[in-house]
Formats: structure tokens, C-alpha cells, sequence
């Protein structure tokens, strides 16, 4: 993500992802494609109109990213309510929460 807004947070150390391109994985944020780009890309401020066009660009960066991954665990983590991070949008990161929490009481009925 975008490299400004990542630095006000202080990510907690991800484990299991190990980052060979640049020693650990707490520092994953100096290899991202976003760096170079405009922050304001990846901070969009409606998802319709103009807007899908900025996603759409935002997105593409995202998918060539080599710690796209670590990005979105980031979000995910901790819960970042805005902004295209490892290629999703709030929206997406979302239904991905609702998704694993449907699957979680799914198995739990299961059980």
C-alpha cells in the first residue's frame, strides 16, 4: 500500500512470510510496486465514476506487485477501512471477512 499511510500504522511482525527480496517481513513495505506511485491512487474517494477508473489503476499496480500478499495481510490485520491494499478495495476486503466468518460458523455447526 501506499507507503505514507502504511507508516502511520506500525505494522505487527507477520509471521510465516518469509521476504527473501528484502531480508524480513516487517520491512515488506519498501518492496512494494506502490512505491514509486501517487498515494492519492490507492485512496479513492467513491467507488463509482472516475473512481473505477483510479481502482482499476490502482489495482493493476498491485497485481505486479511482489508483496501483494504481505499488503493485504497487512489490511486484514489490521483492519484497513480504506484504500486499495494488495489489490482490493474496502469492499472486497469485506466480503472477505463475511466470507470467513459465514465458513468458520459453517464448520463449527459442523462440528
Amino acid at each position: 500500500m501506499s507507503r505514507g499511510e502504511a507508516d502511520r500504522h506500525h505494522p505487527r511482525p507477520m509471521r510465516g512470510h518469509p521476504m527473501s527480496a528484502i531480508g524480513t517481513a516487517t520491512n515488506w513495505r519498501s518492496a512494494g510496486a506502490c512505491l514509486s506511485a501517487d498515494p492519492d491512487l490507492f485512496f479513492p474517494i467513491s467507488s463509482t465514476g472516475p473512481a473505477e477508473r483510479q481502482v482499476a489503476r490502482a489495482k493493476k499496480i498491485c497485481a505486479g506487485c511482489s508483496v501483494r500478499r504481505e499488503c493485504l495481510e497487512f489490511a486484514l490485520s489490521n483492519n484497513q477501512i480504506y484504500g486499495i491494499w494488495g489489490g482490493t478495495t474496502a469492499d472486497d476486503r469485506q466480503r472477505e471477512r463475511r466470507r470467513k466468518r459465514r465458513a468458520a460458523a459453517r464448520r463449527r455447526l459442523a462440528a
